[in-house]
């Protein structure tokens, strides 16, 4: 019987458990394990094991009956149940054939060769051999692929160095123990011996990497503070507690608590790309030009980027030995080449894509075939990369906590689609989730001016939902402040928290964003936090331009001469005045406002959107009427003519308008088609 079928069953499932969790980790949206994944990998391999050994049973049954004279090793029994298993599960995926197909082979074809030729080169019992095997492939595979993580944060080809990693540990594992077992098997001791190398196989993968980043970090002297920039995406200031709004944050409240409050933090265009980009190049983004086709409109949105020679903050502290990192859930902010420059390590994730997401992932083809099953049995839902974001923010702390450190996190929560936890919702509505710009999840869809089909009955479960996402980024954004607390580095760690724009929840008609410049839309949290910060309220306007120059005052870095901004740290040490009486604008606003576009002068007490193609004008007093619903613009004809003579005294500083031709024609491709994919144009 060669053993007995069962050992073999056992060895075998830890090989297949080894496959499944390579292929988590080859996954985009991997994060390191944890114990309810622990949990499920731990019942996926008993379910292989069990599935194995059924299957195995049932071959040897049938071949003493055919061949009642025959005995075949129980081995090649539970290598044929592998293969038969495998070629199930191929039923459930369509990436057949595929690298894991040949890894399998490889790994039947090894265990059959094994098991027939070792116990007679060896001189070693086969139920020795099954016990090297299981412990190799648990000892060395899935603790150097677990480990593999702790050694690398998102190299550009960190699947390959799992993959590699948990291969090779394994096969040393198991020479190892053989060794161990030939050495020893005449020495009292010897399986003392043998069990203590086991479980040093087992440790050695696991601490090395988290132990050697450690040492690494620390060897290096702290270059300047830390600085942590979190942005959030379609997050508006009236709907944060610290601003009055229904939407509890308590990580942020407490970073205003002892830091310094904008109330009137203003962003530099109401959609993500422009704001974003011009934000980190502290800069002003030029419009889309008034007038133009559609079509035309189409190509200028994705057509935003750096000017040359602009310098970004993250090349400058690059450059001073500050260690630096990007995860962002916006596919737009993805270009290495364009707002990642300077970041050393950086990760991005589309929150459109539809997953079954949860603890099954760690088996991603059990899931398969489970879920083929039984499709109830995990949800369909968007990825929900907040999660994954705030894992890799932490392991890029631990990993860095010696050096000085710039992280910036863009989380993509509150933008849509709107799906926050069980624990950030109580209220049940028309539809799980709502997700205007992806028909997979049958919610209402934009149609081709912007307009949403949204019953006013619905709206408050909509604005609920965005509410909950609001309250689970802070939540994420907590995790990353108690990881600061944690490892004694938040005295050393300034942190400046905003967001690229708000979003319109039907306050002025529409829904979104990128259509108008009311106060909803580029009225945007900004709060700044850390040592030596006076704590305080300032109530005068800022704009995001000036982000950049202040997160560079306090890292004690010179700015670039190109930036437009100026550095606020003087106010946020109370050694300055809040910069009253400097205007803020803003303006490009995204197809949804066709056929009209829109720039904004912002003062202390008045506030102008003008419409550049109609020359149109609302004036509004904010301090009175901060919902903007008196537009005063006929009755105050020369305030308003003043504030529209600024407006142009400024789109003549820079270059005002989008230059197609100055944009690579790949990358605009790439950009439209991302455009499109997030409902933003069609």
């Amino acid at each position: 019987g060669g053993g007995g079928w069962g050992g073999a069953s056992v060895a075998l499932g830890l090989t297949f458990g080894l496959v499944e969790l390579i292929k988590w980790v080859r996954s985009s949206f991997w994060t390191p394990l944890e114990l309810g994944y622990a949990g499920v990998f731990a019942l996926g391999v008993i379910l292989y094991v069990l599935a194995v050994f059924a299957v195995a049973g049932g071959l040897r049954s049938i071949v003493r009956r055919v061949f009642a004279r025959k005995r075949v090793p129980a081995p090649v029994y539970a290598a044929v149940a592998g293969a038969i298993l495998w070629a199930v599960l191929a039923v459930f995926r369509d990436d057949v054939p595929s690298v894991m197909d040949g890894l399998v082979a490889v790994a039947l074809v090894a265990w059959v060769a094994w098991t027939a030729f070792a116990p007679r080169v060896l001189r070693v019992p086969v139920r020795a051999l099954y016990a090297v095997w299981a412990v190799a492939v648990c000892a060395g595979g899935v603790a150097a692929v677990c480990a593999s993580h702790g050694a690398f944060l998102v190299p550009a080809r960190r699947h390959d160095v799992a993959t590699v990693a948990g291969l090779l540990w394994a096969g040393v594992a198991g020479v190892l123990l053989v060794a161990a077992w030939l050495a020893t098997r005449k020495w009292k001791r010897g399986r003392a011996l043998r069990i203590a190398l086991a479980a040093a196989l087992l440790v050695a993968p696991a601490v090395q990497g988290p132990l050697r980043a450690r040492v690494d970090g620390a060897a290096r002297e702290p270059a300047g503070p830390n600085i942590l920039f979190v942005t959030c995406d379609a997050l508006r200031a009236q709907s944060c507690s610290p601003y009055g709004g229904p939407a509890s944050m308590p990580a942020l409240e407490s970073v205003a608590a002892g830091g310094v409050l904008f109330a009137r933090g203003y962003s530099l265009c109401p959609w993500t790309t422009p704001s974003m980009f011009s934000l980190f190049a502290s800069t002003y983004p030029p419009s889309l030009t008034p007038g133009n086709s559609r079509e035309q409109w189409r190509d200028e949105m994705a057509s935003y980027t750096f000017a040359p020679g602009v310098t970004t903050l993250a090349e400058v502290l690059a450059g001073k030995g500050y260690a630096t990192a990007a995860f962002v859930g916006n596919p737009l902010l993805s270009d290495p080449n364009g707002i990642l420059r300077g970041f050393q390590y950086s990760a991005s994730f589309d929150p459109h894509i539809p997953l079954h997401a949860g603890p099954l992932d760690v088996i991603p083809y059990l899931k398969n075939a489970l879920l083929a099953v039984a499709p109830g049995l995990v949800p369909w839902r968007p990825v929900d990369s907040s999660r994954i974001l705030t894992r890799y923010a932490l392991d890029f702390l631990d990993k860095h906590r010696g050096q000085s450190v710039f992280l910036w996190i863009h989380y993509m929560d509150p933008h849509e689609p709107y799906d926050p936890p069980a624990a950030y919702r109580d209220m049940e509505g028309a539809w799980p989730l709502f997700c205007p710009a992806a028909p997979y999840w049958n919610t209402p869809q934009q149609d081709d001016a912007g307009d949403i089909a949204v019953d006013e009955a619905d709206r408050p479960f909509v604005q609920h939902l965005y509410e909950g996402e609001v309250r689970y980024v802070d939540a994420c954004f907590g995790e990353v402040l108690a990881r600061l607390d944690a490892l004694e580095v938040a005295g050393r760690t300034y942190v400046c928290f905003t967001a690229d724009h708000g979003e319109e929840l039907w306050e002025h008609g529409r829904f979104g964003h990128g259509q108008s410049l009311y106060d909803e839309l580029v009225h945007v949290p900004l709060v700044f936090g850390g040592p030596g910060l006076a704590a305080r309220r300032i109530d005068a306007p800022v704009s995001g331009v000036d982000v950049m120059p202040t997160l560079a005052e306090l890292a004690g870095v010179e700015a670039p001469e190109e930036w437009r901004g100026v550095s606020l740290a003087p106010v946020l040490r109370d050694a300055a005045a809040a910069p009253a009486g400097r205007p803020c604008f803003a303006q490009a606003t995204n197809r949804y406002s066709w056929p009209e576009v829109y720039r904004v002068a912002v003062e202390p007490d008045r506030k102008l959107i003008h419409g550049m193609l109609a020359d149109s004008a609302e004036l509004y007093d904010i301090a009175r009427d901060p919902e903007e619903r008196r537009n005063l613009a006929g009755g105050e004809g020369a305030e308003a003519e003043r504030l529209r003579g600024m407006l142009e005294a400024w789109a003549e500083s820079f270059d005002a308008f989008l230059d197609v031709a100055d944009v690579d024609e790949d990358r605009r491709q790439e950009l439209l088609e991302q455009l499109e994919s997030m409902g933003y144009v069609r």
